[in-house]
This record gives structure tokens, C-alpha cells and sequence, in this order.
């Protein structure tokens, strides 16, 4: 796979270098990014016609947009990586055959993406959508019980997130970090 042109879709204003960042990564690999004006990038109409006119082919985008854009005559694009908010199966569906797709997974609190996963069009519908995949380097994923206890694979708790992408708390909120942060179980 070569990445020669990346399209950046994010509802969200660049409030932090994590923000920034993404914008950042395809540039070492040789390729170049496409920022769009708002009208060009969400617009349902305009959006697909970017991709295309642009020959993008590589597009980070959030399932909801996923969900109302068309997928078809968007040759050039080999990769799609759905972030930013739940991915469904539906998703995969409509845009996995013929490309790569990934559903990405980062929660604020990881300031950046912390695992990705590459579905296959072929693969059956999973409960919930599909898999976030495996941890990037340096990232944990744990699933624990209530009291911090790992739990075998397909038993339901709480995803916990270790490694050093993880913030150190809520700024001038102690209250809600001490709720959300909790000391590494497993690490002196």
C-alpha cells in the first residue's frame, strides 16, 4: 500500500498538538494532504467529488459522515480508516470491499488513537461493530472487572488504557480525574 494522498475529515477544532498531529503523519511517508475548505470536505455532495477529483487515497473519516456519503465511483481511494466515534457494521459493509478499512479506536483521554483495526468485507457482523483491533506500540488495552481484575477474551468490562499516550488527568478538574484516572494495576 503507498500513500500518495490523504484527506483529513475531523469535526473537531485543533485544540491540541494531539489534534495537530494527525495532521502531521502522512508527510513523512512521501505524501501529500488535501485540506479542504469546510464546504469541500462536508458537504455530502462535494465531499465524495473531492475524493474523487483529488484522487485521494487515503481518507480518515468519521462513521456518521461514512454513513451518508456514497462510496461509489471512488477509485483511487485504497484506504479509508473510520475515528472519532463509534464504527459499525455497516460501515464496513458499504466501504470495505475493494480497499483497506480500518475502524481506528482513541478516547480523549488517549489523546491520540491507540489501536486500529483492519476488517475484512468478508467477515461475519460482530455484536457490536467491529473489533478496535490491536494496541499501537507503547499502548495497553486491558479489560478488567470492578475491582481492577483482568477478564478472559469475550467476557464484557471495562476497557482500561495504559502506555505513554495517556494523559495525566483533567486540567483543573481533580474531581473527574480521580473518577477517570486510576494508578497502573499491573506496573510498580
Amino acid at each position: 500500500m503507498s500513500i500518495r494522498k490523504v484527506v483529513f475529515c475531523n469535526f473537531l477544532l485543533l485544540d491540541s498538538m494531539s489534534q495537530f498531529g494527525k495532521f502531521l503523519w502522512p508527510l513523512p511517508a512521501g505524501a501529500t494532504l488535501c485540506l479542504g475548505t469546510g464546504k469541500s470536505l462536508f458537504s455530502l455532495l462535494a465531499l465524495p467529488r473531492t475524493l474523487r477529483e483529488e484522487k485521494i487515497t487515503m481518507a480518515l473519516l468519521p462513521p456518521s459522515l461514512l454513513n451518508v456519503i456514497s462510496s461509489e465511483g471512488l477509485n483511487s481511494l485504497e484506504t479509508v480508516i473510520a475515528v472519532g466515534e463509534r464504527c459499525t457494521n455497516e460501515n464496513v459493509k458499504k466501504w470495505a470491499p475493494g480497499r483497506n478499512f480500518f475502524n481506528g479506536y482513541g478516547p480523549a483521554e488517549g489523546t491520540v488513537s491507540v489501536s486500529a483495526y483492519l476488517t475484512n468485507a468478508d467477515e461475519p457482523p460482530r455484536p457490536l461493530g467491529p473489533a478496535v483491533g490491536r494496541t499501537f506500540e507503547n499502548i495497553e488495552i486491558y479489560i478488567l472487572d470492578s475491582a481492577l481484575n483482568p477478564l478472559p477474551i469475550g467476557v464484557p468490562g471495562e476497557m482500561c488504557l495504559g502506555g505513554i499516550c495517556i494523559a495525566r488527568g483533567y486540567l483543573n478538574q481533580e474531581d473527574r480525574a480521580k473518577e477517570k484516572f486510576v494508578d497502573h494495576p499491573y506496573r510498580c
